[in-house]
């Protein structure tokens, strides 16, 4: 079960789950792009569900997770993958309705997600993963992308405790992990192409617009997502709870960790 599977980090997942011979779940809101991809898929492998969903509208989950339990009959693996950037500049100037909506994609689609898979995992009593893609910026900080560092520092600690409350409850089927990629090819500097179809556009400050031009230019030249996905299995493979896919990130926030140490 693979949320913003269409494109980018979910896409590469995608492909990395159909040649390991796994049954896919791909879960979108750019149709477009879902039907291409697993137009792609279906020569891997026959096992391809499509759900053409808004995973922030209210009890979506409920009717995704019926759809693929009724396809498959279990979930084994979860990807929550689906992000986008939000509005780029300071924070007493962004938006609030497109704060609320980068919470919503981001952090609040998770949770409303783990609260309809979770249980499901539990009932089946089967070895089960869960993944939350957090970001470089999970760890860190930087100016101009508030909303954005909000939602991923939550998925980061959501995270953590979610481990934590499985292993309280005994259940040590249910692994989780926290992927961190730095810059991956992806749509996620694009994120404007979801707000155009709400008949908004993306607030860009004027302040910010060399770092949105800067983080482009970043994300376009980062490792591809099927380089991302294979690190990312690596890591799955192990059990790991921090999985990254740069060492510039460990040294990011070891950095801002001994400057918060040192006050």
């Amino acid at each position: 079960m693979i949320t913003g599977a269409a494109s980018g980090i979910g896409r590469g997942i995608a492909f990395k789950c159909a040649s390991s011979q796994m049954k896919l779940a791909l879960i979108d809101s750019d149709y477009t792009n879902l039907v291409k991809l697993a137009d792609e898929l279906l020569t891997i492998t026959p096992d391809v569900l499509i759900l053409h969903y808004d995973i922030t509208l209210a009890n979506v989950f409920e009717t995704i997770t019926k759809q693929i339990i009724q396809r498959y009959g279990k979930i084994n693996l979860l990807i929550n993958n689906a992000g986008v950037s939000g509005p780029f500049g300071p924070i007493w100037e962004t938006p609030l309705a497109q704060i609320d909506w980068t919470i919503n994609v981001n952090l609040i689609s998770v949770i409303n997600c783990l609260h309809q898979v979770v249980p499901l995992m539990i009932k089946q009593n089967d070895d089960c993963h869960i993944v939350n893609v957090s970001s470089h910026l999970g760890l860190v900080t930087t100016a101009h992308l508030s909303g954005y560092q909000i939602t991923k520092h939550a998925i980061t600690a959501m995270t953590e405790a979610l481990q934590q409350d499985l292993i309280a409850a005994g259940l040590n089927k249910i692994n989780v992990s926290i992927f961190f990629p730095y810059f991956v090819q992806s749509n996620l500097a694009n994120s404007a192409r979801h707000l155009e179809a709400l008949n908004d556009t993306l607030y860009i400050a004027n302040s910010a617009q060399q770092f949105f031009q800067d983080i482009t230019k970043l994300t376009n030249q980062g490792i591809d997502a099927i380089t991302a996905a294979d690190i990312l299995f690596a890591g799955i493979a192990k059990n790991d709870l921090y999985i990254f896919t740069a060492n510039e990130t460990k040294d990011d926030f070891s950095l801002r960790s001994s400057k918060i140490l040192r006050n």
